[in-house]
């Protein structure tokens, strides 16, 4: 029994040995955040550490591999911490002392609590979609997300995911907590936002529509490819700031009217997409249609507010992980063009037979 003690103390000791000097190697190479640098470590530590764990030849010396895995977290230079996922949801079996810090917030609190409960309703699709990924073995599932302090705040993470080990019953994944500032936050928002409007710019809502699609499932989406009728026109009549107004109110109008969940961008000039996932047929689409432009029809610029806006609308259906974006993105360029010729104002639903 001694000398099992002694090996299971010993096979903490390399693996932590190990762990460290691969971080501050990591951390010394140029051009690489400490997150970076983090994420790189625990993803080429786990990947030996499953292997060295399924290699244990008793009972001792895999409960020091698992021991080893709290204790690479506890000192890493973030939040982390250890789930077990189930059919029946998500435990938290192991959080370090500095992500209780960062919230302020009991042990108990925090793994006793159900780990959506603790994130902000808007980000909840997020951390979801983030942990297919990493459930599905695709690498680091991860997401920027907000999560409940003990003070009635939210904190903002950079979260990633993977996963340790995996049995008939339970899959354990290792996450990270990194906060973001205020003004890592702003940058953020700038990157990915359009500066007049303030919904997401060309290459954020290229990126996320890209990402919905990737996912499995054969899920319905439509895209919406929406342009504002006549702008051109309206900037050499009334002026450019005119032709801003009428930006910003198709923006308000696409914001107020669809889903937190729904990607919305503006992509040209006077181009806009919007992509909405779980419409899985015409109808629907004619519903969701038919009450963006009855709001449409509500707006007005000029001088005395007496000059309505107008748009055309190209829409394509499809299915995640069927559809690539390129091929979404070109069958609403097509009905948005038949839309156009048709005497604009109006949209149009693509189809390989027709348009209507």
């Amino acid at each position: 029994m001694a000398r099992e003690k002694k090996d299971g103390r010993r096979i903490n000791y390399y693996l932590n040995r190990q762990i460290f000097e691969q971080l501050e190697r990591y951390a010394e190479e140029k051009g690489q955040s400490m997150t970076t640098a983090i994420e790189r470590i625990l993803s080429e530590y786990f990947a030996e550490h499953s292997i060295r764990l399924d290699n244990s030849e008793n009972v001792l010396q895999r409960a020091a591999a698992v021991s080893s895995e709290e204790v690479i977290l506890e000192n890493l230079p973030c939040g982390a911490g250890i789930y077990e996922v189930t059919d029946k949801g998500i435990r938290a079996t192991y959080l370090n002392k500095r992500y209780i810090s960062y919230l302020q917030r009991s042990i108990g609190d925090l793994s006793e609590a159900p780990v959506f409960e603790v994130v902000h309703a808007d980000d909840v699709d997020k951390l979801k979609a983030a942990i297919q990924t990493a459930l599905k073995n695709e690498g680091e599932g991860s997401c920027d997300i907000r999560i409940a302090d003990g003070a009635d705040d939210y904190i903002t993470f950079h979260v990633m995911g993977k996963i340790i080990r995996q049995s008939s019953t339970t899959t354990t994944i290792y996450v990270t907590y990194t906060p973001i500032s205020e003004s890592e936050l702003l940058l953020i928002k700038r990157a990915e936002t359009d500066g007049m409007t303030g919904i997401y710019n060309k290459i954020t809502t290229e990126e996320l529509i890209k990402h919905h699609l990737s996912n499995e499932g054969n899920a319905p989406c439509i895209l919406l490819m929406l342009d504002v009728d006549n702008l051109k026109a309206i900037n050499d009549t009334m002026g450019h700031p005119q032709g801003d107004r009428a930006i910003c109110a198709i923006a308000d109008v696409l914001r107020a009217q669809f889903r937190k969940t729904d990607v919305i961008g503006r992509v040209g000039g006077d181009e806009f997409l919007a992509f909405l996932p779980g419409v899985d047929t015409p109808e629907k689409v004619n519903e969701i249609l038919s009450k963006l432009y009855s709001c449409i029809s509500d707006l007005s610029i000029g001088e005395n507010n007496d000059i309505s806006i107008q748009v055309s609308t190209g829409v394509a259906m499809g299915k995640t992980g069927e559809i690539s974006f390129e091929e979404l993105y070109s069958n609403a360029d097509s009905a948005l063009y038949y839309a156009k010729r048709s005497g604009k104002k109006q949209y149009c639903i693509y189809s390989k037979n027709d348009l209507r």
